[in-house]
């Protein structure tokens, strides 16, 4: 019959625990309700498992021996299945808690990676620029067709550059043409 506080009130234990925790900031306030709760509703469990055992087994009991008969049977089964599942439920929290911090640190690895990708694109690209122009600029009086076509292929790599710049992996055939230009 001690199923009964397993099955039945496990979920008001597990919500109590989850409402309740027991942790460093909470303890002082947490644990006497933990200890006054898991009085109340072994008494609750003990005292109704007492009365369904008195109607199907001990019809010989009076209800006074009944619930005695029941709590010192299993009133320290009780206790230690409720404490059991505030324990279970503490710890649950405490390693879904852990995965939580550790994928909140992985996304911002992911972004301060792809901030610091972006950092360097926007470095690379006013020095390149810069020098690409100064290249074109000596050869316009000496070999405007050069000049030109410097010119052009800067053009499409800066677009290409702009379309591209939000993808932080491109395959290799990609980057060879980038490169071509």
């Amino acid at each position: 019959m001690v199923v009964l506080h397993v099955g039945v009130l496990s979920p008001v234990v597990v919500s109590f625990a989850r409402h309740n925790p027991i942790n460093a900031g909470t303890w002082k306030r947490a644990l006497p309700l933990h200890l006054g709760a898991g009085f109340v509703l072994v008494a609750a469990e003990i005292s109704i498992e007492a009365m369904i055992g008195k109607l199907r087994l001990h019809h010989d009991l009076s209800v006074q021996e009944a619930l005695r008969h029941y709590f010192t049977r299993h009133a320290q089964v009780s206790l230690l299945t409720y404490w059991m599942l505030v324990i279970a439920v503490q710890l649950y929290e405490v390693v879904d808690e852990a995965r939580k911090r550790e994928l909140r640190a992985s996304r911002l690895e992911a972004q301060l990676t792809a901030a610091q990708l972006e950092v360097l694109r926007a470095q690379i690209h006013p020095h390149f620029l810069f020098n690409t122009l100064q290249a074109a600029t000596t050869l316009i009086h000496e070999d405007p067709d050069g000049a030109e076509d410097i010119l052009l292929r800067l053009s499409e790599l800066l677009r290409v550059s702009v379309d591209e710049s939000h993808i932080q992996e491109i395959p290799l055939e990609r980057e060879l043409e980038v490169l071509d230009l």
